[in-house]
């Protein structure tokens, strides 16, 4: 296997031993669901911003990948802090040391893997490291959550994978690829980008309460929720050229809305069922569903855009409201509870759907997965805005204080 192949791995991998615990450690902390919903809602805007930067550091080549290199030392650094955040205000702090570096670093990231793979790797086999890198991260963290807790040892690990990573890379020889932004949106582009707002707003409402919610009425641990989480990555590599095969049939505005239909119901599913065998086969729809949604989003954004600055702020805009709807629903658990909460979400899901319908026809052109154009998009969004919302893994309650771990 290439170097580089090797390096995406590893940095991959690093991510997925806590990113998708946070909310999850979080409530380890004793803290209240209001609070930890204001503290991702600060994680998603932050990350936002982190994104802004790391937009301007792309355009100078020279420095963009020192600061590269840099973001992900830094990016190791982080988990540390967070596991060490000994007050609430350290802890926010952490937080936004967290995802505004995580910003930084893995859109110079994308950036990097354009210049070095160019058009050698497909869209597929990106993929597909990265399913392979989150099966194996969040197995391992899930085990060592479910037996020995949040310890130092699992804060390390993270930090000495990027570690390797950075080693990898200095062995790379590599000159980033200037990029060029046109400050402007085509018409079509603004259209899609409110009904896309309007769905990430929705997933904002529930996404950092699943941990929770299924801690009160599952009892889950973590090791079980991470086999629901693999159980939905392993669907993805199963059925993915089935779902490119599908999907050749019909045109984006069809696969967004019979996609995002299916995820509106995801938190509906989870508040009328207790089953967990019904639950792991409800991960195999979500997974498939979510890959849909994904060639679909890929697919449009490849026939509207034209320029890498719209993918940018379509990245920027999706924290931003993400960001909202987490907020939105931290207010509301002052007046509902969680099950209402979920109810929101669906609604407000279900009505980005039918929006997508608006969309104009056009048949998807396959070719742009294998195309470096769309990469950035790729990586950023599965990274920072699905990942995170359906694989915050869990553990039992009585695990909850700091003594038990």
């Amino acid at each position: 296997m290439e170097k580089i192949y090797i390096f995406i791995f590893l940095t991959n991998f690093a991510v997925n031993l806590i990113f998708p615990f946070i909310s999850l450690y979080l409530y380890s902390l004793n803290l209240p669901e209001e609070k930890i919903g204001k503290l991702m809602s600060i994680l998603n805007l932050s990350t936002a911003f982190g994104f802004i930067a790391s937009l301007i550091l792309s355009k100078y080549e020279r420095i963009s990948y020192l600061v590269f290199q840099i973001s992900l030392f830094l990016y190791g650094i982080s988990f540390l802090l967070l596991f060490y955040s000994k007050s609430f205000t350290f802890l926010v702090f952490s937080i936004l040391f967290l995802s505004i570096i995580g910003g930084i670093s893995f859109l110079l990231y994308n950036w990097f893997i354009i210049s070095v793979l160019r058009k050698k790797s497909k869209f597929a086999f990106h993929e597909l490291i990265y399913a392979i890198s989150y099966i194996f991260s969040v197995i391992i963290s899930g085990i060592i959550i479910k037996y020995f807790g949040f310890r130092y040892f699992l804060f390390l690990l993270p930090f000495f994978s990027l570690l390797f990573s950075l080693l990898i890379l200095s062995q790379l020889k590599v000159k980033m690829r200037k990029e060029r932004f046109e400050f402007s949106f085509s018409e079509k582009f603004k259209k899609f980008l409110i009904s896309y707002s309007i769905f990430y707003f929705s997933l904002g409402i529930a996404s950092p309460f699943f941990p929770i919610f299924l801690v009160k009425i599952l009892n889950l641990s973590a090791l079980e929720w991470s086999i629901v989480g693999i159980v939905e990555m392993i669907s993805f590599i199963l059925f993915f050229s089935s779902i490119l095969e599908i999907s050749k049939k019909y045109s984006s505005k069809s696969l967004l809305f019979f996609s995002t239909f299916l995820i509106s119901t995801i938190p509906l599913f989870w508040v009328i069922t207790k089953n967990y065998i019904l639950i792991l086969f409800y991960s195999i729809i979500s997974g498939i569903s979510w890959r849909i949604f994904s060639i679909g989003v890929y697919s449009f954004v490849s026939q509207s855009v034209k320029s890498k600055f719209e993918i940018g702020a379509l990245s920027f805009i999706g924290s931003i409201t993400l960001s909202l709807g987490t907020l939105f629903s931290s207010f509301l658990l002052s007046f509902c509870s969680l099950e209402v909460i979920f109810l929101i979400s669906f609604i407000f899901r279900f009505f980005s759907s039918i929006l997508f319908l608006t969309l104009k026809k056009e048949k998807i052109s396959l070719k742009e997965f294998e195309e470096g154009f769309l990469t950035v998009f790729t990586i950023l969004r599965e990274l920072f805005f699905l990942f995170p919302l359906k694989f915050s893994l869990l553990y039992n309650r009585k695990n909850r204080t700091r003594k038990s771990l």
